[in-house]
């Protein structure tokens, strides 16, 4: 039995172009695409927010945004913390 729709589809997304699925540093570049893709997302949606700031403070704002991710290893080592005090 092989793998399921949704699962060839992710296989697709991680290997662009009919490349080989161990390809590491094809799967790394693709990572990376749509990071920056990602951040340059969220750049047009500060600006977009906050029309009347200068790009410099746009770039404090992603800078902060890149930084303070909720989701960082800090945070949810703090939040792991939080849940099993004793």
């Amino acid at each position: 039995m092989g793998p399921s729709a949704s699962r060839r589809k992710l296989y697709q997304m991680v290997r662009p172009f009919g490349q080989r699925e161990d390809n590491c540093a094809s799967r790394l570049r693709l990572a990376l695409t749509m990071m920056g893709a990602g951040i340059e997302m969220m750049r047009m949606n500060l600006q977009r927010k906050y029309p009347d700031e200068s790009e410099q403070q746009i770039e404090h704002r992603l800078t902060h945004w890149l930084e303070y991710q909720p989701h960082s290893a800090d945070y949810c080592c703090a939040m792991h913390r939080l849940r099993h005090r004793a």
